[in-house]
């Protein structure tokens, strides 16, 4: 079997990493992300879909006389994960500016409250009759978060 040093190149590709973040002006402190989570999202998108269509598309063994337990559980869970990743969201864009985390979670709660009742909307045209879920497009996206000064800043 051929050896790679894979000591050397994590190392090069750490050094690759940190120069990128210094250019970036991006957070240097070890620990949490930085940046939405890819996959938190995914999964927040499939709990809100068993939110939308319990007995259908919630978990297999959901009866319908827990059906409101499961519904408020997993909307509180979902709604809270996706109150964290538009705050990451919304410290990445103002990163330049200065920091006001209380800006920044008032912002957030506006955005997945403005989710929230888009999200109501559209369960109640599927509870009207409308076409089921896989038979048309995905809808325009429940997370809209407004953008920030520094968004609109044209590059220098």
């Amino acid at each position: 079997m051929a050896a790679f040093d894979i000591d050397d190149i994590v190392q090069s590709l750490q050094t690759v990493r940190q120069q990128w973040r210094e250019v970036q002006k991006r957070s240097l402190e070890p620990g949490g992300r930085e940046l939405p989570a890819r996959e938190a999202l995914a999964g927040i998108v499939e709990t809100l879909k068993g939110v939308l269509f319990p007995m259908r598309l919630g978990p297999p063994d959901l009866r319908q006389e827990s059906e409101n337990f499961y519904v408020g559980h997993a909307l509180d869970s979902a709604l809270h994960g996706l109150f964290g990743q538009a705050q990451l969201e919304l410290q990445y864009r103002g990163r330049h500016l200065a920091r006001d985390d209380a800006a920044v979670q008032d912002r957030a709660s506006a955005a997945v409250r403005a989710s929230l009742y888009r999200l109501s909307l559209l369960a109640g045209e599927y509870e009207l009759g409308l076409p089921e879920p896989d038979d048309e497009p995905a809808p325009a996206p429940l997370l809209a978060i407004p953008s920030t000064p520094a968004d609109e800043k044209s590059p220098s």
